[in-house]
């Protein structure tokens, strides 16, 4: 009876042991995989940005030129060419998630700038030769 209970208790120590090692392996990839799910994101939201913009310039009324900037404001968004508000007579269509706010800009260079666009756990922002970056929010 007695080897029965201290077998008992070897192997729950070494599962303890091993779920000790394995538990920050597990965090990290589940951390990684957000990170990617939400770049991915961001880069879903940048090809929507240029989607609206291309559908609104080929409008033949349209006034639109670069830079285009749409800024999100809690979840809603406005649109500017230059430093003047515009309003667009299409919509942003973009599927899953919607940043809390920042802005994606489409610069005269033909370059995207991405500033602080925050989601729920992550900001993002891309220079206009750079990758996105994230980083998990604080909050």
């Amino acid at each position: 009876m007695k080897d029965k209970k201290l077998e008992n208790m070897i192997i729950i120590t070494l599962v303890l042991i091993i779920g000790c090692f394995l538990f920050p392996i597990v965090f990290s990839i589940i951390n990684n995989s957000q990170e990617g799910t939400i770049k991915s994101t961001v880069y879903g939201n940048i090809d929507a940005v240029k989607n609206l913009y291309l559908n609104e310039v080929t409008n033949p009324t349209s006034e639109i030129v670069l830079p285009f900037t749409l800024e999100y404001i809690n979840r809603n968004y406005r649109t500017y060419c230059g430093n003047e508000e515009v309003f667009l007579s299409n919509k942003l269509e973009v599927k899953g998630i919607q940043p809390i706010s920042g802005k994606i800009t489409w610069g005269e260079d033909d370059k995207i700038v991405v500033e602080n666009l925050k989601y729920r756990n992550y900001t993002c922002n891309k220079k206009a030769s750079g990758d996105v970056e994230c980083v998990k929010n604080s909050d």
